[in-house]
C-alpha cells in the first residue's frame, strides 16, 4: 500500500556530455537528491551506471538505460518504504 502513495521518478531527457558530466545521461530529483544515470553510447556493450543517488554514493551497473532506471526506481521505493518500519 505504502508503495502506492511513492509518485514515480520523472527522468530527463537524454543530456550529451558536458562538464558536469562527460557521458551521455539522464537525471531524476527527489525530495532527498538526485539520480545519475551515465552512459557511453560511443561503445557497443557499455553498461548504463546509477553514478549519483539521494543517499549519497555510487549504486549499480545495469544492462541498459531502462534497467537502470528501473533499478533506481526500485531502490528508491525500497528505502522510502524502509522508513516507515
Amino acid at each position: 500500500m505504502l508503495e502506492e502513495l511513492i509518485l514515480p521518478l520523472i527522468w530527463s531527457e537524454v543530456k550529451k556530455p558536458c562538464d558536469e558530466c562527460r557521458y551521455d545521461h539522464i537525471t531524476a530529483q527527489t525530495p532527498f537528491g538526485d539520480f545519475l544515470i551515465s552512459w557511453k553510447s560511443w561503445k557497443r556493450d557499455d553498461s548504463p551506471t546509477i553514478d549519483e543517488t539521494p543517499w549519497g554514493e555510487w549504486f549499480a551497473a545495469c544492462n541498459d538505460v531502462e534497467d537502470a532506471k528501473a533499478t533506481a526506481e526500485a531502490e528508491y521505493k525500497n528505502r522510502v518504504i524502509s522508513l516507515f518500519k
